[in-house]
């Protein structure tokens, strides 16, 4: 039940963050794949990260199918990095890892956008660096949004397991 619950909250978090007209690069969309990779199974946190892609694009009519390989991929990654929080979430690491997938998705993305055929940018080695040292100010958005992001769904969904247990246990029965 669990698992279906927190599956739902990641779906909502993703599908409502792409739908919301935001400031580009400014979004929560890598700290909820994190999340997902933390908390839920596997298989839960894949199928949940996908299917919010998938369903959000679907709305949004999104067409530009080359870049989004991309993006779904990156936003795969890090949900499978995040596997690596489970039973560990600490303060610590999840800046490292929120830090980890911000440089993650910044790197595959940018790639993504050189390498394809119809990028703006010759595919040579100076026009990968090129477009890479174009994408930099985007990336500052990004991390700064991870950090934050990842500091309010984890530090909200950690509170509340707190608050949780407290309630549960035997501070109550006096």
């Amino acid at each position: 039940m669990k698992q279906i619950f927190l599956s739902f909250l990641v779906v909502a978090l993703i599908v409502g963050q792409r739908l919301v007209p935001h400031e580009p690069n400014i979004s929560a969309v890598l700290a909820v794949s994190l999340f997902a990779g933390a908390y839920l199974s596997e298989k839960w946190a894949t199928m949940s990260v996908f299917g919010a892609l998938v369903l959000s694009d679907a709305i949004l009519k999104n067409e530009r199918f080359g870049i989004m390989a991309f993006v779904y991929g990156a936003l795969l990654l890090i949900a499978i990095m995040g596997f690596a929080l489970k039973g560990k979430v600490r303060v610590g690491n999840v800046i490292g890892l929120s830090i980890v997938s911000a440089i993650a998705f910044f790197l595959i993305t940018n790639f993504g956008v050189w390498v394809l055929p119809d990028s703006f940018y010759p595919h040579t080695r100076a026009g990968l660096i090129e477009c890479f040292a174009a994408a930099v100010p985007f990336f500052w958005r990004t991390l700064a949004s991870t950090l934050v992001s990842s500091a309010v769904l984890f530090g909200l969904y950690e509170a509340s397991r707190f608050v949780l247990r407290f309630f549960k246990s035997d501070y109550l029965a006096a």
